[in-house]
């Protein structure tokens, strides 16, 4: 997956959030989550944008995502266990889950630094 395709959107003056920006197309797996009030919902899927629109949230409500699939899923899930509500994949938004998230997004803003620094190359001597 690449870094850029779910690079940080414009910064919506609503909601005072900075949301990704989704690919309308499929993608590599994904381990996704999407807010929704107090709750998120930890999932994994190759076409995020659809995965959306099927629960009926917006774009803005994806929060963070990172690459992996089934097996990083079920990783994640174990990794959150203690605030999964219910039997469901949606877990509540505090402590860890807030902090990883964080975390991921400050790992993401340091790379995307770091690609963006190194756009360029020096011109070759003649």
């Amino acid at each position: 997956m690449n870094d850029r395709d779910f690079a940080l959107g414009d910064f919506d003056e609503e909601t005072g959030y900075r949301p990704l920006n989704i690919p309308d197309h499929n993608h590599e797996d994904v381990v996704y989550f999407i807010l929704n009030g107090n709750r998120v919902k930890i999932g994994t899927t190759t076409n995020l944008r659809n995965r959306v629109r099927a629960l009926a949230l917006k774009p803005r409500n994806v929060i963070a995502c990172v690459p992996g699939g089934r097996q990083h899923e079920s990783e994640t899930h174990a990794r959150f266990s203690h605030l999964r509500i219910d039997s469901t994949e949606w877990f509540s938004f505090e402590g860890p889950i807030v902090d990883a998230v964080n975390d991921w997004h400050a790992r993401a803003m340091v790379l995307r630094r770091h690609a963006n620094a190194n756009l360029f190359k020096a011109p070759r001597s003649t």
